[in-house]
């Protein structure tokens, strides 16, 4: 669990005619990360010999998927399919639904076009006008809608040029509002002059007889498309019954077969024979190597390999820590040979957390903060798994609040007394008060930071003993300074330890440095006081702790509300204040929440992880298949051929 898991290096070689079987079981295995292998003397790896084929047929069955309207992929149960490729090729669907896709598209077009011919129609159907009357081929028909403000202005233009337009009026009324005047106006020219511009024109569609004759007609031709319409839609619905779940079904199962003839561009191979290398966990090893000889007797053989290159990483911790095994791997995945700091980060992440916020009614109310969150995000994105730290911290935060004897500013017993109006003994006794033990608190920040930098270099030595016994001497070093510095610091500024503390610190110290100079060189001594800042970085626990406290305190003593419920005034003034109170104390709780995870999150990630943590490796990504709607083949079930390996 504090290591990532030990992994394996293996090398596969056999005959090409076993390829597709050998890949078909590594894919239902899911234990091996498949490594790219180039080598000058052997030729370059190429998909099997299918893949065009499978290609083309997961476009088209993604394009014939897409094309119908959708199903409930819950109700369609898992297949098993022992031939994707030419079941594939029996569905000949494509022609019908490039035809109903192409007919939909003219129809939609068509009712686009009615619709908006309609709805100019609709403006004008009050006027008894039969166009055929009107028909003259030197003349030119335009209506307007003109506003009563605008009217005077629109008609002297009109009456300007009566040589050339000629007009009548329908007055329109919608109850007692005066709706737009309609008018017809007659003209020689195709288009209108500039000066009349101004005024609405309607664009009508051509048509015969009256606007309400031409309007019940559009509407008639309306509805036989929208028919029409319906009728596709329908066809559709039918292909998708019969055949939305088996493209769904097929898609799966040709990605499937996809993924098995890419994996091959990973190989390298003669003329003959292929290699493949990778990792798997070292505990599956023997069963896998086994089960492959079983398979392909002589024909494939596993080699087991020993170099110094860098395995994958792959993180074993208990299902609780998951986000904090996601944080870890957010800010950078930790490589194979150093320690996992995951279970370390669930305990320091949420006592840090919890020692800055102290305070129950905070707590309280970022448990609800964290839980919403929680609510509002998906699982696995960034959001979720940092309210999943967020809630876990925020029960550390209740717990030494109840600790301290912290409610929102109010100790239990002053709040006990607001409730209930009567003075009320106290239920227990804190373990201490932030302000009136200001220097105890600071004594615990600074050891907790000693102690957190001083796991961080051990962690360090043992990270590097096994690589570079030079780096570890050092690392080792830099923790007996910590050490010797403290106990000199102690015992001559604070007479604490013993008379001999200061003096044998001292020494330790001067003989660490001497070997922080051998081992790292002496330009880092000069790197030898940040020790004594990083622990002081540590005290802002307690300042931005107390800092809160006594800001709680500030809030209760001048916004604390006072009941007064002898008249309305009074109850008017109280609900107010308790709004402006209670305000008050959801900003300051915001504040401390943020102050709290940015402060952690700035102590566990420079302070702590810069003493051991490098972060440079890469996941784990086993060539694994992921099945929802297919079954393996022959009856084999996945997961239990994972567990057999």
């Amino acid at each position: 669990m504090f290591k990532p898991v030990k992994m394996q290096k293996l090398r596969i070689m056999g005959l090409k005619d076993e390829c597709p079987s050998l890949i078909s079981l590594l894919h239902e295995a899911g234990v091996l990360h498949i490594k790219h292998v180039s080598s000058e003397e052997l030729q370059k790896g190429s998909p099997l010999p299918n893949y065009d084929e499978v290609s083309t047929q997961l476009v088209r069955m993604r394009s014939i998927k897409n094309s119908l309207p959708a199903q409930d992929d819950s109700q369609i149960p898992p297949y098993e399919i022992n031939n994707p490729l030419k079941l594939a090729s029996e569905i000949s669907i494509d022609a019908e639904l490039l035809e109903i896709s192409s007919k939909k598209e003219q129809l939609r077009k068509k009712i686009s076009s009615l619709e908006s011919d309609l709805l100019s129609l609709s403006k004008i159907t009050s006027v008894p006008i039969d166009v055929s009357r009107l028909s003259d081929p030197n003349l030119h028909f335009f209506f307007f809608e003109v506003e009563e403000k605008e009217s005077a202005h629109f008609y002297r233009s009109l009456h300007s040029h009566a040589q050339k337009y000629s007009y009548t009026i329908a007055q329109q009324k919608e109850g007692k509002k005066q709706a737009p005047s309609l008018v017809l106006v007659a003209t020689t020219n195709e288009s209108l002059p500039s000066h009349v511009s101004f005024a609405r024109i309607l664009n009508i569609p051509k048509f015969e007889g009256t606007p309400l004759q031409a309007y019940h007609r559009l509407s008639f031709e309306l509805s036989t498309l929208k028919g029409e319409l319906a009728s596709l839609d329908g066809r559709l619905f039918e292909l998708s019954s019969k055949y939305y779940p088996i493209c769904t079904i097929l898609e799966e199962a040709l990605s499937i077969e996809a993924e098995r003839c890419k994996v091959a561009m990973d190989f390298a191979n003669t003329n003959e024979l292929f290699f493949l290398e990778g990792w798997c966990p070292a505990q599956k090893f023997i069963a896998l190597k086994e089960e492959i000889s079983h398979k392909f007797s002589k024909k494939v053989f596993v080699q087991p390999l020993h170099d110094h290159e860098m395995p994958p990483t792959l993180l074993s911790n208990p299902k609780i820590a998951a986000p904090f095994q996601f944080l870890t791997e957010f800010l950078s995945t930790p490589n194979a040979h150093e320690f996992d700091p995951t279970l370390i980060t669930f305990f320091t992440i949420p006592i840090l957390y919890g020692l800055i916020v102290a305070d129950a009614g905070y707590a309280l109310i970022s448990i609800i903060f964290s839980l919403l969150l929680m609510r509002m995000s998906s699982k696995g994105n960034l959001l979720y798994e940092v309210s999943r730290i967020w809630l876990f911290s925020s029960f550390f935060a209740l717990i030494f609040g109840i600790a301290f004897d912290e409610y929102m500013g109010f100790t239990h017993k002053h709040l006990l007394e607001l409730l209930t109006g009567t003075a009320q003994g106290p239920l227990y006794t804190p373990i201490l008060s932030r302000i009136h033990d200001i220097q105890l608190l600071l004594l615990i920040t600074i050891i907790i930071g000693a102690i957190h930098i001083g796991l961080g270099f051990f962690l360090g030595f043992l990270t590097e003993l096994g690589h570079n016994k030079k780096h570890a001497y050092a690392k080792l070093c830099w923790l007996g300074a910590e050490i010797g510095g403290i106990f000199a610091v102690a015992g001559f500024m604070f007479g604490a330890f013993g008379a001999l503390a200061g003096p044998a610190g001292a020494a330790l110290l001067l003989l660490c440095m001497l070997g922080i100079a051998v081992f790292e060189g002496p330009i880092l001594l000069f790197e030898v006081p940040s020790i004594a800042s990083n622990i002081m970085s540590y005290l802002r626990i307690a300042a931005v702790g107390v800092g809160g406290l006594i800001l709680a305190e500030v809030i209760n003593e001048l916004a604390l509300p006072h009941a007064d419920f002898s008249n309305v005034g009074g109850i008017l003034i109280f609900a107010f204040s308790l709004g402006f109170f209670m305000l008050l104390h959801f900003a300051m709780c915001a504040l401390s929440m943020f102050e709290a995870l940015i402060h952690g999150a700035r102590l566990n990630v420079v302070e702590f992880f810069g003493k051991f943590y490098k972060g440079d490796g890469f996941r784990f990504a086993p060539f694994s298949v992921k099945r929802t709607f297919t079954y393996p083949t022959q009856g084999e079930n996945p997961k239990e051929k994972e567990k057999e390996i």
